[in-house]
């Protein structure tokens, strides 16, 4: 963890005793007199209290004063510096119970990462009690909180190394005139009938205990401030080996690759290739589900190239030389004709055929192929040749609409001889002259149906 290696207390006890002297001053070797009994204005001033008559200037009335607000002002000083440092360490011990979070979720078998990352973001957001977006703002946030919490203890370090020193001295001031007082008791030795004996005992009484509680307040306080020095101490490794980082690194460790497999590359032949996957946990699991886990999930192949085949109908269309001529004699007299192309109208022609389609895989309903082909008139007087495009739509069972160019072979006239001219009917064939020439061009439109093997690994 974060604070391996650290360690912090788990409260600072801040509850220093009160100074005996707080509502209660020396004046001189008069006696002990109550703040709340000063009037300045009184000249000389007089007051009385339990002891007796007493009688003191304005000037000492003031230094005793002085006196009183320098420890007082010490005290506070120290206490509110003492505060800050508990505050930062309340704060860094925070840290724990947050990474212990960011484990917990990380660790949890019930979290997809989707989950993980909102559970996570709701962590960080209670932990810095504002509403931050996953990811940058929140380390950045993470960042200025440890930071704020590591500088403002060090900070009231720094002004606790002025200031009990300062307060240590004012008390040890306090006690070596009441160490006085009391060695001055001892050797008068003043007899009950002594004027002075109840005033004289009085202060001897009140300096006597003034000084146990002022050497119980020093040795609290260096009590304290010791704690605070090795607790400094600790702090000071959170910055020397850079526990912040530690703790920035369990928060990226819930990012989508940690809940991401990847298998060794496969080669795939097939249309689609189903996974089947096999989970098992290696330790007892925190969360009520099996420790194996079996997935199997189908996945369309996209990429590479592929060849299909199918068959269907087609319908070819061009000029009179694609159809292939059908060739007469007109007479035009006894003795002479002209050679004349019989008249089908305007027609198409329909086949039967089959296209290869060479097109590459991308796992949708529709692909689009280049397609040659072969087809057949119903007669089988001839081969028709087809190059085209299709649209195959489907993915296991293939419809497939394409259109192209068509070549075929087809009778025509003899080029020696020529439409409407005459001719002696000695001079021509029985027959009217036609040659077979290769190609002449149209085009199709087909509808087919492939009928290749749906391959599935």
């Amino acid at each position: 963890g974060i604070f391996e290696n650290i360690k912090l207390p788990g409260f600072f006890n801040l509850g220093l005793p009160e100074i005996p002297s707080n509502n209660k001053v020396i004046v001189g070797e008069i006696t002990t007199i109550s703040q709340n009994d000063f009037n300045l204005n009184d000249k000389p001033f007089v007051m009385i209290d339990d002891v007796g008559e007493i009688k003191g200037t304005q000037n000492q009335i003031k230094d005793a004063l002085l006196k009183f607000d320098v420890r007082s002002l010490y005290k506070k000083g120290i206490e509110r510096e003492l505060k800050r440092i508990e505050e930062s360490r309340g704060k860094l011990n925070k840290l724990i119970v947050l990474e212990n979070s960011i484990k917990n979720i990380h660790n949890s078998c019930l979290y997809d990462f989707t989950e993980s990352k909102e559970a996570l973001r709701k962590a960080v957001n209670a932990f810095l009690n504002e509403e931050l977006a996953h990811g940058k703002d929140q380390i950045d946030a993470i960042d200025v909180y440890v930071n704020n919490a590591l500088e403002n203890a060090m900070d009231a370090n720094g002004s606790l190394k002025t200031l009990v020193p300062f307060q240590l001295y004012s008390i040890k001031k306090v006690i070596i005139e009441n160490e006085s007082i009391v060695a001055n008791w001892g050797e008068d030795k003043l007899t009950t009938k002594n004027p002075d004996y109840k005033k004289r005992k009085a202060i001897y009484r009140n300096a006597k205990l003034e000084n146990k509680l002022l050497k119980s307040y020093s040795d609290s306080l260096n009590i304290v401030v010791s704690k605070v020095d090795l607790t400094i101490i600790e702090f000071k490794k959170i910055y020397d080996e850079n526990k912040l980082q530690q703790l920035i690194d369990s928060y990226n460790v819930i990012n989508e690759s940690n809940y991401t497999y990847i298998s060794e590359p496969i080669e795939i032949e097939g249309d689609e290739i189903k996974f089947n996957v096999v989970i098992k946990s290696e330790k007892l699991l925190s969360c009520n589900i099996q420790k194996e886990t079996k997935i199997s999930e189908t996945y369309r192949v996209k990429g590479g190239w592929k060849v299909d085949f199918s068959s269907g109908f087609f319908v070819n269309a061009g000029n009179k030389d694609f159809y292939g001529r059908e060739l007469l004699y007109e007479p035009i007299d006894s003795n002479t004709v002209e050679i004349r192309s019989k008249d089908g109208g305007t027609r198409l022609m329909l086949s039967i055929g089959a296209l290869m389609h060479f097109y590459k895989r991308t796992g949708d309903d529709v692909n689009w192929a280049f397609s040659p082909g072969l087809s057949t008139t119903s007669d089988f007087d001839g081969l028709n040749f087809h190059i085209g495009l299709s649209r195959i739509s489907g993915f296991k069972n293939r419809l497939v609409v394409s259109g192209g160019i068509t070549f075929r072979e087809a009778k025509i006239l003899d080029n020696k001889f020529d439409y409407d001219k005459e001719y002696l009917k000695t001079a021509l064939p029985e027959e009217p002259p036609t040659i077979k020439v290769f190609p002449r061009i149209g085009g199709f439109v087909s509808l087919t149906y492939n009928f290749s093997k749906f391959k599935k690994e």
